[in-house]
């Protein structure tokens, strides 16, 4: 196997890597949140809540589409979407990980 083939294998297995983490990521953060709304009734001023949400938005750009979904089949409606949002998300933000790396190689070794 030639190095570029290896190291595009790399890269691509990186990238998918970053995809599943991707697609994963509002799934745990939801239920997070439906934990954290189980211990008691989170007061939208408190500071905790505040950085959660902060947290929330950050590593999950979909969330923005859930923000209008109210009962569990809106949820259940809007679920795919927003796994592929934040899937696609995870991968542009792997690939330009890959990319920054790999320039910073470059630029050390010469």
């Amino acid at each position: 196997m030639s190095e570029s083939a290896n190291e595009e294998k790399l890269r691509n297995r990186f990238i998918v890597r970053f995809l599943v983490v991707g697609m994963l990521a509002y799934p745990v953060l939801m239920l997070v949140g439906y934990g954290l709304d189980w211990i008691g009734t989170p007061n939208v001023f408190s500071p905790f809540y505040k950085l959660y949400m902060i947290v929330s938005f950050l590593l999950s750009p979909g969330a923005i589409l859930m923000m209008d979904a109210e009962h569990w089949r809106e949820i259940l409606v809007m679920l795919p979407f927003v796994i592929v949002v934040n899937a696609l998300w995870y991968a542009f933000l792997g690939l330009t990980v890959w990319y920054i790396r790999e320039f910073l190689r470059l630029r050390a070794s010469s």
